[in-house]
This record gives structure tokens, C-alpha cells and sequence, in this order.
């Protein structure tokens, strides 16, 4: 009996052991690491997380020192969310890896790639303290990863970060080229299950909140096609019917497609839906794209 026991017992000790190998990330030539979490789990290190001013990119400084009694090849994972011990200073959510070396009882500092994910609390001081915290559910996961493998802007990524954690519009995930971050807002369009809007928001400037959430600038295009002959109007009105601006008066096109360009400061327009219309012949509707601010 004893010996059946034993033999048990080693069973699930090779077993944990090959669960805890192939749970390993890797890197580009396939070394085997572990995570900060699986090295947490079997207290293979401890590690201390502060403010390294700021709220964005190399935000925070990481010490992870190794008190295992072997060599650890570790990983820091995109989609960590850093707790701030200040419930009014934001949380840090990791978007890009680290992997390093650490010897026994040495200690590896580095500072971790992050961006706030609470545009309502305040920005991390230098030496404002927090813990490792958690990885985000999957939908921070999965920009954070498409974030790792790319370079996009940090304006572009901090936007698309608040998109998840404050329902920010998406519309404000924007770029001088957008063509750089058409990954990012595929990935973000596809995590929300909705269409890439066709125009982007620029938002006033506000030195008391990292995040104002009043429009400044809308900006984008879209084609219209004209059948025949037609004297083309447009004009854009609010919820309520009411035009709010004419673009385009009573302009003769031949029939063929053409591209509209907007390109308007709404900072003293009301928040709520708009409807950009283009009539042809004063009164048909060749196309209706609507808007958000």
C-alpha cells in the first residue's frame, strides 16, 4: 500500500512539473520562460512595483529579484493591469513583453511598458506604489498582444486602452497617419463586434484631466455616387432635423463618384448624434452617414 501511494505521489509531482514547463512562454528562438505569475505562484520571486512618473510608456519601475534556488528565465506578460495602492492614481495595464535572466538571489530592475487604464483618477507620481496585480480579462489581452507586436503612436494606444476600460468613442483612436494603426482599430473593432467608424475625434486640451471628452475636431471622407446629372446638396443636421451646417450648395455633378472631405471644429456643438446628408436635385437622398460627438 505504501508503495502505491508513493508511486502516486510521484506521478502527480511529474505531472505538475510537465503542466508547469508547458505553461512557459517562449521567445523568438523558442527558449522556455516563465511568467511573473507563475514565478509569484511558487515564490520563486519577489517583486516591487513603483511610479516612474507619468502615465504612459516607461511609466513604472519593476524590481523582481530571484530568491529560488535556480536560474529563471522570466516574462513580464502584455495585459498585466498594475494596482496602484492610491485609489485616486490610475491603474498601469502592460502592453509590451519583457523577458530576462535572472541568477539566484540576484535582482533585475528594468521599467515596464504601460499605459493608464482609469482616465478618471490621477497620473502616477515617480515612487507611486504599486502591486503586480492581475492579467485583464481577455479583451484587454488581446490589444495589449496586437500593442506587443507592433509600434504604434502612444496617443493611438493610450485612446484605444481607454476605449475598454472608460467607453471612451472610438472614434478618438486616431493617428497623422492612420494607415500606421489600421491593426490596432481592426483588433479593437473586432474585440467591441462593431464597424471602424469612418471619422476620427480630436478633444479640447484640459490641464486639470488626462482626458477632457469634448470634441474638438471631427475629420474624415466617404464616396457618394451620382447617377445622372444632378444639382448635388450637403449639409449635416442634428437629431433633431435641424441643419446645423451647409457643405455643399446646389452644385451641378456629372453623373460618376465622388469623395467628401470633412474637416470641422465642433468645440461649441452640442454632444449627441448627427447625420451628414447628400441630396441630389434638392430633395432625393443619395447617401446619410451619421456621427457622434
Amino acid at each position: 500500500m505504501k508503495k502505491f501511494h508513493s508511486l502516486r505521489f510521484s506521478i502527480l509531482i511529474i505531472a505538475l512539473f510537465f503542466l508547469f514547463s508547458a505553461s512557459k512562454g517562449k521567445d523568438k528562438e523558442g527558449n522556455n520562460y516563465y511568467t511573473i505569475q507563475e514565478c509569484l505562484d511558487s515564490n520563486f520571486i519577489q517583486v516591487k512595483v513603483i511610479g516612474a512618473g507619468g502615465y504612459q510608456e516607461e511609466c513604472v519601475k519593476i524590481s523582481v529579484k530571484n530568491i529560488s534556488s535556480q536560474e529563471l528565465k522570466i516574462k513580464l506578460e502584455p495585459g498585466r493591469r498594475l494596482i496602484s495602492d492610491d485609489s485616486t492614481v490610475q491603474d498601469i495595464l502592460i502592453v509590451k513583453e519583457k523577458l530576462f535572466l535572472l541568477a539566484v538571489g540576484k535582482t533585475f530592475e528594468f521599467k515596464g511598458y504601460g499605459f493608464c487604464c482609469q482616465n478618471h483618477n490621477s497620473a502616477p507620481g515617480k515612487d507611486s506604489a504599486f502591486s503586480i496585480g492581475f492579467i485583464e480579462n481577455e479583451k484587454f489581452v488581446k490589444l495589449a498582444n496586437v500593442i506587443n507586436e507592433n509600434n504604434f503612436p502612444a496617443n493611438a494606444i493610450q485612446h484605444a486602452i481607454w476605449v475598454l476600460s472608460d467607453s471612451i468613442s472610438f472614434s478618438s483612436v486616431r493617428a497623422d497617419n492612420m494607415a500606421d494603426i489600421l491593426p490596432l482599430r481592426k483588433t479593437l473593432a473586432q474585440i467591441l463586434n462593431i464597424e471602424i467608424p469612418w471619422y476620427t475625434l480630436s478633444y479640447v486640451e484640459d490641464t486639470a484631466r488626462l482626458f477632457s471628452d469634448r470634441p474638438k475636431i471631427i475629420s474624415g471622407s466617404f464616396k457618394y455616387y451620382v447617377k445622372n446629372n444632378s444639382v448635388i446638396t450637403i449639409n449635416v443636421r442634428n437629431s433633431n432635423g435641424q441643419i446645423i451646417k451647409v457643405y455643399v450648395k446646389e452644385i451641378a455633378k456629372n453623373p460618376g463618384t465622388y469623395v467628401f472631405y470633412l474637416n470641422e471644429n465642433v468645440t461649441n456643438w452640442r454632444k449627441g448624434k448627427y447625420s451628414i446628408f447628400v441630396y441630389s436635385d434638392y430633395s432625393n437622398i443619395i447617401l446619410k452617414k451619421e456621427f457622434v460627438l
